[in-house]
């Protein structure tokens, strides 16, 4: 049953709903944890077409995560339809201990690891033990003013092309607006881990972003009559 109503549902993100400077407008955002869990229990009382509001609730911030982890859109899709089929199957010991967004998240990382072991690809799982590294307030100022000069296009570019292990925690982060805590609860990294590659990110991506602004500059010039 599961299988179909997901199969029937979009769940990547629809039009109009889009990465736009590290923030995700998410559909049905405006619905509170009461209203979700709400649905939960019809869901899990055996109403199962009610299963849709979550995967509509969830599907862009979802997606958001499996993209940057996976190397390809078809790898992201797949391990995003799994990850909703165990979600529906996980629901019923759902105990509401964290938000719903925040326990997804968890399953969307562990079902996306999951896919890379499977293909193989441990070069690209996530080092859990690298040593502690943090990032300065000044750090973070010229981050957040490199992002907030650059085209949406540029920065997701820029952020596909890093490792997975910092794109991971930058899309956590940024994208879904989730604090070192929230981030170690799906992550299972330790919380000094998880600042190391939110620093390191930050230094690659703002080091790509200046080199791919640098090459169109120079682009324009050699064009230029």
């Amino acid at each position: 049953m599961v299988g179909s109503v997901v199969a029937g549902l979009d769940t990547k993100p629809r039009t109009g709903f889009h990465e736009t400077q590290f923030v995700v407008q998410c559909p049905n955002s405006h619905m509170t944890e009461a209203e979700l869990r709400n649905v939960i229990t019809r869901v899990v009382a055996g109403d199962h077409q009610s299963f849709a509001i979550i995967v509509r609730h969830l599907s862009t911030q979802g997606w958001s995560l499996a993209r940057r982890m996976m190397a390809t859109r078809q790898d992201a899709e797949d391990a995003l339809q799994d990850a909703f089929v165990k979600c529906f199957q996980s629901l019923p010991r759902f105990t509401g201990q964290s938000q719903l967004s925040t326990w997804f998240f968890r399953i969307v990382y562990t079902t996306c690891i999951n896919h890379l072991r499977t293909h193989s690809r441990r070069d690209a799982l996530i080092e859990l033990h690298e040593s502690i590294e943090l990032a300065d307030d000044a750090e973070e100022d010229d981050f957040e003013e490199t992002i907030d000069r650059v085209s949406s296009e540029l920065l997701l570019e820029a952020l596909d092309a890093l490792p997975m292990r910092y794109r991971t925690v930058l899309t956590l982060f940024y994208v879904n607006s989730l604090s070192h805590i929230e981030i170690q609860e799906i992550t299972a990294m330790p919380i000094g881990t998880i600042k190391t590659n939110l620093h390191r990110g930050r230094q690659l991506l703002r080091q790509a972003v200046h080199q791919t602004l640098l090459l169109s500059v120079n682009s324009r010039h050699i064009t230029e009559p």
